[in-house]
């Protein structure tokens, strides 16, 4: 018969203080690993998507809103570790690992998509688009869309246009009207 050490690891280890102990056990942490399959298949504990060293989910979650939130402004780097009650390097470090992306990265993908969503469905300037999703100006814009999409946002933009053409007398919103250019025109009698 086994030992309830064997069966039971975390008991003979001692709990983890503030944790719980098949949280430790789902990210695969050390000697608690062994406890993965036998929480799975009997207690009903789902894994957790955790990456050792990163952050836990809240806290993923909880920058990433206050970074979605706050996109057309500045948002530091202290005010996300402190919203994580985490150190600024520990913060950056871990979130890094989270996401694959530092902070500053990943903030700037948002911006650009963001900046695509405005492209796409209005026919904003530029420069206001680039206000609105915090980019200090135009330039900046493009010189950080250009490096993440391969087009300026002005050429992606007239890019969109030229696939689609709206015929005349039809509305925008009828599916029938937005054709390839590609496609033939009707022929009119």
């Amino acid at each position: 018969m086994p030992k309830m050490a064997e069966v039971f690891p975390h008991r003979a280890l001692g709990a983890v203080p503030g944790a719980a102990s098949h949280r430790v056990a789902a990210c695969g942490d050390g000697a608690l690993a062994p406890m993965c399959p036998f929480k799975h298949a009997f207690g009903g504990v789902k894994p957790m998507a955790c990456v050792r060293g990163g952050l836990a989910p809240w806290q993923e979650r909880r920058s990433k809103e206050l970074m979605r939130s706050r996109l057309e402004s500045d948002i530091s780097l202290a005010e996300l570790a402190t919203e994580c009650r985490l150190s600024r390097s520990y913060f950056a470090r871990a979130f890094k690992k989270s996401t694959g992306e530092s902070p500053h990265r990943w903030l700037l993908g948002q911006r650009v998509e963001t900046a695509k969503h405005m492209l796409l469905h209005s026919e904003t300037p530029l420069s206001e688009i680039a206000l609105a999703v915090g980019f200090s100006d135009q330039s900046h814009l493009t010189k950080v869309f250009a490096r993440a999409v391969g087009a300026t946002p002005g050429a992606w933009r007239r890019g969109l246009k030229q696939r689609f053409i709206v015929m005349p007398g039809e509305s925008e919103t009828s599916g029938s009207s937005v054709r390839r250019q590609s496609d033939p025109a009707p022929a009119h009698a």
